[in-house]
């Protein structure tokens, strides 16, 4: 990217989108430069109209459709450079705090200002009429969440300890971190089989 190409961006966010897709968000403006193979494509932004431009710096990819966070809205599109539409918006005082998909499921975490969570989530759908979200719980923090196989991990805190929902209707599942554990947890991955996550 060059300068003329991001003008007047002050912070920058990658991300993998898929196995084969690399994503960049810069902020303000909320844009985003997908690079796939030789592909390159810029997305969102003020200069286009009716596209949110303040976005969170998670995106989902399912196959082409994409999904995104904006202030109390997700937004979708059929394509990267499909037209968009809201998705789902949260009531007053909730804002978007973070996305994932996989072919199942779309799942986000909602914040408000006094750090309260809520996880929400609902099948992968082909239109927004078809699109039927439901709150899966409320949170103890206002952490972001990872999805797999169905399954969706949440960090809480006091004590520190991760969550484990199970989308496909399985037991919550919830253990305590060790002793002395750092608050700032990433995970690497969620599966039936394992969690992986770093501090």
């Amino acid at each position: 990217l060059t300068v003329e190409e991001q003008p007047g961006a002050v912070a920058i966010q990658d991300m993998r989108l898929s196995p084969e897709a690399f994503g960049v968000v810069l902020q303000p403006g909320g844009v985003l430069w997908l690079f796939d193979e030789d592909m390159r494509i810029r997305r969102g932004g003020p200069l286009e109209p009716g596209v949110p431009g303040a976005v969170i710096n998670d995106f989902a990819l399912v196959g082409t459709r994409v999904f995104w966070g904006t202030g109390r809205q997700i937004v979708s599109a059929p394509t990267l450079e499909g037209p968009s539409e809201a998705w789902f918006e949260a009531a007053e005082g909730w804002f978007m705090n973070s996305i994932a998909a996989d072919d199942e499921f779309v799942v986000w975490a909602l914040a408000n200002d006094d750090r309260e969570g809520e996880l929400w989530a609902g099948a992968v759908a082909e239109a927004a009429s078809d699109f039927a979200p439901e709150r899966v719980d409320r949170l103890p923090s206002s952490n972001p969440a990872s999805l797999g196989e169905g399954l969706v991990a949440v960090y809480a805190v006091d004590p520190d300890r991760v969550l484990l929902f199970d989308l496909r209707g399985g037991p919550t599942r919830s253990w305590n971190l060790p002793d002395g554990w750092l608050g700032a947890t990433t995970f690497v991955w969620v599966n039936r089989r394992d969690v992986g996550l770093i501090a």
